[in-house]
């Protein structure tokens, strides 16, 4: 049996081999994803997920009400991309939690997610009140936007990696050097699980987030 903890964030990814019991990878040739490690899901009867926002603050000028409300708008990108109850709010181990971690932290927001013979059994999404953030639909330049923040680490906890160079070899690409490789070969396409940077608003899964997630439940 394995028990361990892994932590995955906008802008840094810490990756441990588990034993694969959920389906896996399986890349789409036009569109390349990748699971956590060698596949982490949820068990079918933790659906749907509650998620605790008891803990959600303000973050600089956002109030903690708007804050919360991103949360639930994230969560209901995910429902409506799956057409299904993924996740509800309600109490309990599953959190979202604002914090000040620091500038120099390495994220923006980080989902940690507790797993047990590579089922997942809950999950704290932290997001770092040291950087700055917006709610401004059109998109700040200085600012991370937290809705499209949110959506990303939603999921994270659905058991979705960030898309990695080797995904790129699918198509006999490689991008040397980027960690996020294929998420920059196909300039046409959106993933939400690659990088969203400053300025940039994304606030749904696109289609290949989603042909992730339904290949590694095998819905």
């Amino acid at each position: 049996m394995i028990s361990m903890v892994i932590r995955l964030g906008m802008l840094w990814l810490i990756l441990i081999a588990v034993v694969p019991v959920c389906l896996g990878s399986v890349a789409n040739v036009v569109t390349p994803y990748r699971p956590i490690g060698e596949g982490l899901c949820w068990d079918d009867s933790a659906f749907p997920i509650r998620v605790n926002l008891a803990e959600v603050g303000s973050i600089g000028k956002i109030p903690a009400l708007d804050v919360a409300g991103a949360a639930r708008n994230a969560m209901g990108a995910w429902n409506r991309a799956l057409a299904g109850q993924m996740f509800i709010e309600g109490s309990g181990p599953n959190k979202v939690i604002t914090a000040p971690v620091g500038v120099d932290a390495g994220y923006v927001a980080q989902a940690e997610l507790q797993d047990h013979d590579t089922l997942i059994t809950s999950f704290t999404i932290t997001v770092n009140t040291s950087v700055p953030f917006s709610m401004n639909f059109e998109g700040d330049a200085e600012a991370y936007d937290l809705e499209t923040v949110l959506v990303h680490e939603f999921g994270h906890v659905l058991g979705l990696d960030h898309p990695v160079s080797d995904a790129a070899r699918v198509v006999g690409t490689v991008v040397a050097g980027s960690e996020y490789a294929v998420c920059y070969i196909y300039p046409g396409t959106t993933r939400i699980m690659c990088p969203q940077g400053k300025g940039k608003v994304m606030r749904s899964p696109g289609p290949d987030d989603v042909t992730g997630v339904k290949a590694i439940y095998g819905w």
